[in-house]
């Protein structure tokens, strides 16, 4: 069977959610998306699925449907297709009966899901937001699901969340490290279900610091990594970055191999603080030797540490299982039963201390995934440790887990499929600037294959371009990461139909990556959805330029979407010409009904002009609908 069944129920039992008592073996009957209170997608068919005894009729009861599907061998997966329903916003009752088991969720509606993806930018909670005190409320329209952070090497299938209506206390999410469910989902949600009255759900999938490789389907980067698959070429990654910043690598090398010899070694009860040891902020290498239940080589064998703080990598037999760096996060990895060798596994864990194991006696332990979880064995207790590398000794550069391309898709979005879905948001790009080669291909590939997973090949995506970040600088850019990353964002609106952007050079910050203005920027995006998938006459798109001119010694700008062109506390900024040089200098703007005509005395040839073309930049261009003028580079042509 896979990785995400089981680890969807001992999830499940960490997060307070019912467990099925009687459920055969370790399979959910229902996958962990199908929770009370949840919102079934209106208008199309709907897959409903989980897993029981292989051979059992599994029946499926709601809105007067009654749908029935065997259990096939060998996982004992099932599967049923609702008829399309109508919209729904009272609270009804799905049931799920397989022999003797039955499950009842109550207060299921009928509407629209969106699926919001991304990295750090989406899952930033409302809770961490400046706009949370006087934002956040009790929407009963409005429903919350949040996936935990779940990256693999390997496809999983099952899912960790539940469904929530939406209140301040569900906003509060404790999932969520980042302060609670993601605020741009949230405004997303929240405008879209006030401007129609149609119950929507909204899942974040999401977690920082990851580039577009981590969402896309693994099989279509294979190639391009030389063959090698995401845990191998991770592996090779992360210890490459120890060599060169460890100095105390070629010593401890061989460290995790099973036949080092550990006797001279102190021994350690884990989970340990480390928080004010002389030995915090260093390296220090931990072993222990577990035998383990023959079954549980026919399998994959889960690991689970509790969170650390900080930095970990772990071997199994010797074989690099995995590594993660973000503060704090539970430690899940996932041993293949193969490694085993006369019934026993030896692990050793490198941790780079902070303030240590954080978490209690009982979040260490290991199962093998076809195993009885009552079965599963303490890993707290006595290891073998030896501090390698004292603080401040070495300089290494700390490489999450998210960067096996392809492990977000496998654990956070492939897991997720076929639920029914309206259509998905998209925050991320921070992870590729500086790495934008491809970009462009990448994202419409993830797109494209994201609509196909979902069975939704013209589902809508939009996406939100880079919010500003750095200081402003006193000259033009001559080159920005940043800026090329927001002009593939707004070509993909070009490329793919039924994609758009919303605009956010405006809602940046200086000295944080993680603006706070999350508010404006998810109700931008809502307007893009409100008017090209709800029928709404809004606005939805800022001043976009549609040709340049040049006119002696000045440059005529004309936009589309630009009624009520103006500019906020002044003259209008950001705006810069170049000449046959290609050198950029600051010009002067002037607004002309839907113009803008640039000058500059030290351009008297212009052939060039640029908008908020840099990494951060002053930005003040607006039309009637208080839209921003998206940025912009472009030659005559």
């Amino acid at each position: 069977m896979k990785r995400g069944k089981i680890w969807g129920l001992l999830l499940a039992g960490s997060l307070a959610l019912p467990l099925l008592a009687g459920t055969p073996g370790d399979r959910p009957l229902l996958h962990g998306l199908f929770s009370s209170n949840m919102v079934l997608q209106r208008d199309k068919p709907v897959p409903i699925w989980g897993w029981a005894e292989p051979g059992t009729e599994v029946v499926v009861e709601f809105a007067g449907q009654r749908r029935s599907a065997v259990a096939a061998a060998p996982d004992g997966r099932w599967q049923v297709e609702l008829a399309p329903l109508a919209v729904n916003a009272e609270g009804a009752v799905l049931t799920v009966s397989a022999g003797a088991l039955r499950r009842e969720l109550t207060n299921v509606v009928v509407g629209d899901v969106w699926l919001a993806g991304g990295q750090s930018n989406m899952e930033l909670g409302i809770m961490s937001t400046n706009q949370w005190w006087n934002q956040v409320g009790t929407h009963p329209g409005l429903r919350l699901y949040l996936n935990p952070v779940g990256f693999s090497p390997e496809p999983r299938d099952g899912a960790a969340g539940r469904w929530e209506v939406c209140t301040p206390e569900s906003l509060n999410n404790k999932v969520n490290p980042f302060g609670g469910f993601s605020a741009i989902a949230y405004f997303f949600g929240r405008a879209i279900q006030q401007a129609t009255g149609v119950p929507i759900g909204m899942i974040q999938s999401c977690i920082g610091n990851t580039d577009i490789d981590t969402w896309i389907k693994p099989e279509a980067l294979r190639d391009e990594r030389g063959g090698l698959g995401p845990r191998e070429e991770f592996g090779r990654k992360v210890e490459a970055e120890f060599a060169k910043g460890d100095p105390a690598y070629a010593e401890t090398s061989a460290w995790h191999e099973p036949g080092f010899d550990d006797s001279a070694w102190p021994g350690v009860t884990l989970p340990r603080l480390w928080r004010g040891d002389p030995a915090s902020g260093g390296l220090i290498w931990l072993r222990r030797t577990v035998e383990v239940p023959a079954a549980w080589s026919k399998g994959m064998i889960l690991v689970n540490l509790g969170p650390i703080s900080y930095h970990d990598t772990l071997w199994a037999n010797g074989v690099f299982i995995g590594a993660v760096g973000h503060h704090q996060r539970q430690r899940r990895y996932e041993i293949p039963g193969s490694l085993v060798r006369d019934g026993k596994l030896q692990l050793t864990l490198r941790v780079q201390l902070d303030a240590g194991f954080t978490g209690r006696p009982e979040d260490l332990w290991l199962l093998g995934e076809n195993a009885d979880p009552a079965s599963r064995i303490a890993l707290s207790g006595d290891w073998k440790y030896h501090l390698s590398t004292p603080k401040g000794k070495f300089k290494v550069r700390i490489l999450p887990d998210c960067w096996m391309y392809g492990s977000g898709y496998n654990g956070m979005i492939r897991a997720l499929a076929p639920f029914a879905l309206k259509g998905f948001i998209w925050y991320q790009g921070c992870g590729n600037v500086g790495n934008n080669r491809n970009y462009l291909e990448k994202f419409k590939a993830m797109i494209e294959d994201w609509r196909a997973l979902f069975r939704a090949p013209e589902a809508p995506f939009y996406c939100v371009q880079l919010a500003g970040f750095g200081r402003y600088q006193p000259e033009p850019a001559s080159g920005s990461g940043w800026a090329e990353i927001r002009r593939t964002q707004a070509a993909i609106a070009d490329e793919l139909p039924n994609t758009g952007f919303a605009v956010a050079i405006d809602r940046g910050d200086q000295l944080d990556i993680h603006p706070q203005h999350k508010w404006e920027v998810g109700e931008r995006l809502a307007k893009v959805a409100l008017a090209r998938d709800y029928g709404k006459e809004v606005e939805y798109r800022g001043p976009q330029l549609k040709s340049l001119v040049r006119e002696e010694k000045t440059l005529r700008l004309t936009f589309d979407y630009a009624e009520g062109l103006h500019s906020l506390g002044g003259a209008p900024v950001g705006f810069a010409v170049a000449g046959a040089d290609g050198r950029y200098h600051w010009a002067h703007a002037r607004i002309e009904g839907a113009d803008v005509v640039l000058w500059s005395e030290e351009v008297p040839e212009p052939v060039a002009a640029s908008y908020a073309w840099a990494d951060n930049s002053l930005a003040n261009c607006y039309n009637r609908a208080g839209l921003p003028m998206v940025p912009f580079r472009q030659r005559l042509p």
